[in-house]
């Protein structure tokens, strides 16, 4: 393979999966700005709540391979560990007060669209280092997986993006 063709596989599966994580911000604000300021948030699937959690531990792995992949010296276990406390640190800490996703709330109340970008920047982030660690077509289906998430929990983007 030359290497014209790699960088043109490489730009193009960027770019897929670049859109297809714009197509999930899009659907869910499509969708959110469709309903009723009167709705009234109901508790989640108890399916989709699986899904999000999956997802959650999928992006944790992902984001602790991608960061031991970047070195082979001594501290890449101590790098990759540290990548993924932070993460669910993060993940942790921000919450929007009453999130039905959640189990309780975070140390930090932010508003209902900060912590939908905290969400979509992990999981973009979780795709973006599949994709770097040669996995795109994983990288693929755990952002189409990620756009289904966010596409059955409609209710709840229009209820954080109207927090």
């Amino acid at each position: 393979m030359t290497l014209a063709l790699a960088l043109t596989l490489t730009l193009t599966l960027t770019l897929t999966l670049a859109l297809t994580l714009t197509l999930a911000l899009t659907l869910a604000l499509a969708l959110a700005l469709t309903l009723t300021l009167t709705l009234t948030l109901t508790p989640m699937n108890p399916v989709n709540l699986a899904l999000r959690f999956f997802l959650e531990l999928i992006a944790l792995g992902a984001l602790g391979r991608w960061a031991w992949a970047q070195t082979e010296s001594w501290w890449r276990a101590p790098l990759a560990i540290g990548v993924v406390l932070l993460t669910a640190i993060l993940w942790g800490t921000f919450a929007v007060p009453n999130d039905p996703s959640r189990g309780g709330s975070g140390l930090i109340q932010v508003p209902g669209i900060a912590r939908l970008v905290l969400e979509l920047l992990v999981f973009g982030a979780a795709a973006f280092a599949l994709k770097g660690l040669g996995r795109p077509t994983l990288a693929t289906a755990f952002a189409i997986l990620v756009v289904v998430h966010y596409a059955w929990s409609y209710e709840r983007v229009a209820w954080l993006i109207r927090q």
